[in-house]
């Protein structure tokens, strides 16, 4: 059995514990030996600080043989290190995207989604989140017209950039005090008339001069209540 000293920092306190409360009740050799180290590895570790760090694939396996997390062997500041650089990998890698500026989203103001850009890559064209992420935003629907497709439950990312139904699609409409989404494609190529629906489907819908339809952005993803 290895006693507990005072100069052990935590995670030899750590493995010291993680050996005395396991059923096999291991020694420190066994468990050297175990690693494919020397017989001693682990007395050297313990009482001369040699190695100071336990290298990280031994760390891992010891921690398997001990059933305990691999962070429990590892020291403070590694811990540390190792979670600033998770930090700022998450964060540069993050995009934000707001809630569209809109009388229908003052009660919304500020709220902004996070998202992987290599998820957003996956489910938008790579150039708009390349190129100029303000170009997305977040819509809260304002009408179940859309439905079951899109509900006011639910929360849809649009490119605002994209405001003409050369290529057919759902768009954001601003309907004055809400936004609601419709199917709309144009009636001929270049002409100056678009045929709005409530769904992809071909069945009903009307004819609506372009000019007079307040187009937000193409809609490209849903969030929805499951």
């Amino acid at each position: 059995m290895v006693k507990e000293y005072n100069h052990y920092d935590r995670p030899r306190r750590a493995l010291v514990e993680a050996i005395a409360n396991s059923p096999q009740a291991p020694s420190l050799k066994e468990l050297s030996l175990a690693l494919g180290c020397n017989h001693a590895y682990l007395q050297q570790y313990l009482e001369r600080w040699s190695p100071e760090v336990l290298p990280e694939g031994i760390r891992h396996r010891l921690a398997e043989m001990l059933g305990i997390p691999h962070e429990s062997l590892m020291p403070d500041n590694l811990k540390k290190q190792i979670s600033k650089s998770s930090a700022k990998k998450i964060d540069a890698d993050a995009v934000r995207i707001p809630i569209l500026d809109h009388p229908a989203h003052s009660a919304l103001t500020g709220l902004t989604w996070q998202v992987s850009a290599c998820f957003l890559r996956e489910i938008v064209e790579s150039d708009i989140v390349e190129s100029d992420k303000a170009k997305l935003a977040l819509v809260r629907p304002g009408d179940a017209g859309f439905a079951p497709n899109i509900t006011p439950h639910d929360y849809i990312i649009i490119n605002r950039t994209d405001t003409h139904p050369d290529k057919a699609g759902v768009f954001a409409v601003d309907a004055g005090d809400h936004i609601k989404f419709r199917f709309i494609e144009r009636t001929k190529k270049g002409g100056s008339e678009v045929f709005l629906r409530h769904a992809t489907a071909s069945e009903g819908g009307f004819t609506q001069d372009l000019a007079s339809v307040k187009i937000l952005g193409r809609a490209v993803w849903k969030f929805c209540v499951i």
